[in-house]
């Protein structure tokens, strides 16, 4: 349970964190992104608009505010006779472009139909303009610096995203131990003094049905008689409640003894459903089987019978006469499933989610009848838990009240490493 809470409770600081921290970083980035290339834009516009002095090579230097800025060339671009004719203005010294690449650099831009925009295949951006002669005035420049800058600041920022993820999962790990191990402690304080408790009321009651046994054995008086049954029957009541109270005493403060070991479920689930035909029969219930043979898994008999136990025990309890109770077992995938099911009063949906609840009783006639202290589907779900399973409920009028029990089958090599060993 307590694992189930500190689980829980790092999986939701790490939600929160990482959308938070995740949140800051991509925003982070995209401002930086947009700002970069805003400055590219601004810069390009600029360049395009102005009057480039260059020197006798036709390059020219860029003002130093954008000395950031790489691989700038400014170009003139006509169609004369539907025949593209292209100059170069400027150039920075490192704009190595070929006559041809500069022609089909143009030629790009000027069929891409935008002011200002990105050519991915040549890795520049440019901005365009038209003079008052209706040429083009393409200015263009590389990416290169500007994609590796941002891919370094990517790198950072998932880098540092991540680490802060991890320090965020140690400490929201040493903060859940923290926070709940005391809980935890006075959890297991409170299961042991409640196990040591039952354990010492089993004596004194012990005691008192022996002595009203003896009683009974030597009394001829009709009252005397009533009075003493009635004791021995609420006496044994006590008794019951005592044992399970223990077993899930026990259970809480790990104090149980787990006995694996291989069980032909199909034989322990069909031996169960025997035990009670003759109480079924009283009550003109008729159990059904459908029992898929042979299937073993690896568990504690004993709790795998008193699984079955409480749960076929609610079914004839609660089970309206001349009805049936349909137990079945099959396999699927990697899991064994048993069902049992009977037509009595319908739990509530409200009511389900709280039916394993220790000493949760609903206002059904369904429990009013079984006369029950609330602890036999808390002792079923305790015993599937530990085995790693699920057990669940579904009512309805039409197909009934069904209880539903999944446990994890052996791994596929476990049969034939069995079979070797014999």
């Amino acid at each position: 349970m307590f694992k189930k809470m500190r689980r829980r409770f790092v999986i939701l600081i790490m939600i929160i964190a990482g959308l938070t921290v995740t949140g800051i970083f991509v925003g982070v980035f995209t401002v930086n992104s947009v700002r970069i290339k805003s400055s590219y834009n601004e810069a390009l516009k600029t360049i395009t608009r102005a009057d480039i002095v260059t020197d006798t090579d036709g390059e020219f230097a860029l003002p130093t505010e954008y000395n950031f800025i790489s691989g700038a060339i400014k170009i003139k671009a006509v169609y004369i006779d539907d025949k593209l004719q292209v100059k170069v203005l400027a150039r920075q010294s490192d704009a190595t472009y070929s006559e041809s690449e500069i022609y089909e650099l143009a030629n790009a831009v000027i069929m891409s139909k935008k002011e200002l925009g990105e050519l991915s295949k040549y890795e520049v951006r440019f901005f365009t303009a038209r003079d008052e002669f209706k040429c083009y005035i393409i200015t263009c420049c590389s990416t290169a610096l500007e994609n590796t800058f941002l891919k370094r600041t990517l790198g950072i920022s998932v880098t540092s995203c991540v680490l802060c993820l991890i320090g965020i999962f140690i400490i929201s790990e040493y903060m859940s131990y923290k926070f709940i191990q005391p809980a935890e402690q006075a959890w297991e304080q409170q299961s042991r003094f409640i196990a040591d408790a039952s354990h010492e009321l089993k004596t004194p009651l012990t005691v008192i049905l022996a002595n009203n046994n003896i009683m009974l054995n030597h009394t001829t008086d009709p009252d005397e008689e009533k009075w003493l049954l009635s004791t021995k029957e609420e006496a044994e009541t006590m008794k019951r409640m005592l044992e399970d109270m223990l077993y899930l005493a026990k259970s809480d403060a790990r104090m149980l003894k787990h006995e694996e070991k291989t069980v032909d479920l199909s034989e322990v689930l069909f031996a169960c459903s025997l035990t009670f035909d003759s109480v079924a029969f009283e009550k003109g219930v008729i159990i059904n089987t459908d029992i898929e043979p042979n299937v073993e898994i690896k568990a504690d008999e004993k709790e795998i019978r008193t699984i079955i136990t409480i749960l076929i025990d609610n079914a004839v309890k609660f089970s309206h006469n001349d009805k049936t109770i349909d137990i079945s077992l099959k396999t699927m995938k990697n899991k064994a499933i048993f069902t049992i099911t009977d037509y009595g009063e319908v739990v509530a949906e409200s009511e389900i989610d709280r039916i394993f609840d220790r000493f949760y009783q609903t206002d059904k006639v369904r429990t009013k009848q079984g006369g029950g202290a609330g602890l036999g589907l808390a002792i079923a779900k305790s015993a599937v838990d530990r085995m790693k399973g699920e057990i669940r409920c579904t009512s309805s009028e039409e197909n009934g009240t069904s209880f539903i029990v999944s446990l994890p089958l052996p791994t596929p090599g476990y049969y034939s490493a069995r079979k070797d060993g014999e």
